[in-house]
């Protein structure tokens, strides 16, 4: 009896605390709790894109912390949205996007996904309401607004110069994911079939973290703003991407693209430095020159 009283005082505090933690998540992106539907899905997803951005200096800060430590909690995670207006890759934006549906009542899977020859490397986040099956991506820096409609593809989504295609392809097939630009896909993924937890993605945490992974080489931010605007920051290279077109801007140093990360992505507190620091001193990368002061 005893133990069974201990056991349900746990649960219970549990639920709080993770009742808490979704009404924390729902005020950082400017949401309020709603009934499960394709409107509030679609407030969501798109509430979501415009406050979190995908970016790896979240992720540079936490190759210094041991192994089992690499993915940041549910409560750092809030806590670096808060604080330095950070968000993640889709190895925390799309796990923890997963935990405030479910939260809210929505059916929801996390779904793997391969890139070329890279097995299981990316998730992204299926969402049936009855009768049909929507696809949510908001860990892949994509202007992904909206849910994508199964039962639809295929799909584009245009920004400028660059597209983004969402259809069935292959013998036996598989939601295919590109990016293009021109006629040329220069970023794809390969949605496995079946369902995973996060605590399945342990492959592809030591992949992303391996010397010489993607997002251990560069620098880099996007940050969506409404209605259809993005800003990718890659190193000292800045594009801007709209309905109407893109434009590129070069800095010349850490202190420019400081600034632009603080006027124009409107993260005035993000820690640019001290994930540049990492970066050179953990992976030999050094892409605003000389390694910097933190």
């Amino acid at each position: 009896m005893f133990s069974s009283s201990i056991l349900r005082q746990k649960k219970a505090t549990l639920n709080m605390t993770r009742h808490a933690q979704a009404d924390r998540l729902l005020e950082l992106i400017g949401e309020t709790r709603k009934p499960p539907s394709l409107h509030a899905l679609t407030d969501l997803v798109r509430s979501f894109q415009h406050a979190v951005p995908f970016e790896n200096i979240s992720k540079l800060l936490r190759l210094e912390k041991p192994i089992d430590q690499r993915i940041p909690s549910l409560d750092e995670f809030l806590d670096n949205i808060e604080r330095f207006q950070l968000g993640g890759t889709c190895l925390t934006n799309n796990p923890y996007f997963l935990d405030l549906l479910r939260h809210l009542g929505y059916d929801a899977a996390l779904r793997s996904a391969d890139m070329g020859e890279q097995m299981g490397v990316h998730t992204c986040i299926e969402v049936r309401l009855d009768p049909a099956s929507f696809l949510v991506d908001v860990g892949f820096g994509a202007p992904f607004f909206e849910p994508i409609a199964l039962h639809r593809l295929p799909v584009e989504i245009h920004q400028g110069p660059r597209k983004y295609r969402i259809a069935e392809e292959g013998d036996y097939p598989r939601i295919h994911v590109a990016t293009i630009e021109g006629e040329e896909e220069i970023l794809s993924y390969d949605v496995v079939p079946g369902t995973i937890e996060a605590s399945g993605l342990g492959h592809a945490i030591d992949f992303s973290f391996r010397q010489g992974a993607t997002f251990m080489s560069c620098l880099a931010i996007t940050k969506h703003f409404p209605p259809d605007r993005t800003l990718t920051l890659r190193d000292l290279r800045l594009t801007e991407r709209n309905s109407t077109g893109s434009s590129v801007t070069h800095f010349q140093d850490l202190s420019a693209a400081e600034k632009c990360v603080r006027e124009q992505f409107k993260m005035p507190q993000a820690p640019l430095r001290m994930a540049a620091r990492i970066l050179s001193e953990n992976c030999g990368v050094h892409p605003f020159g000389d390694a910097p002061r933190a």
